[in-house]
């Protein structure tokens, strides 16, 4: 190719540019939104963990399947004492 030649991809790497430019731009413009978004999420997720240890609490303060046991016999001993047929 000769310093004379058309550069027939030109227009792509002007397109590529004004794009990636705008992409930039539209980043750029929600910077700070994002680092909130991320606060946000981490605190969710930092709720979510003390949520799933409370719930262990409790389940192993009942006994856990102990105590779901003791309810699904609660719930065939009452349908018996009733007179209700289970399903």
């Amino acid at each position: 190719m000769s310093d004379n030649s058309i550069d027939v991809y030109s227009p792509y790497r002007e397109r590529l540019a004004e794009l990636v430019a705008e992409r930039d731009r539209i980043n750029f413009s929600v910077v700070a939104l994002q680092e909130e978004l991320n606060e946000l999420n981490l605190r969710a997720e930092e709720a979510r963990l003390a949520a799933e240890r409370h719930a262990q609490k409790i389940s192993t303060i009942r006994g856990g399947q102990r105590y779901i046991d003791i309810k699904k016999e609660i719930a065939a001993l009452s349908t018996l004492l009733s007179g209700k047929k289970a399903s």
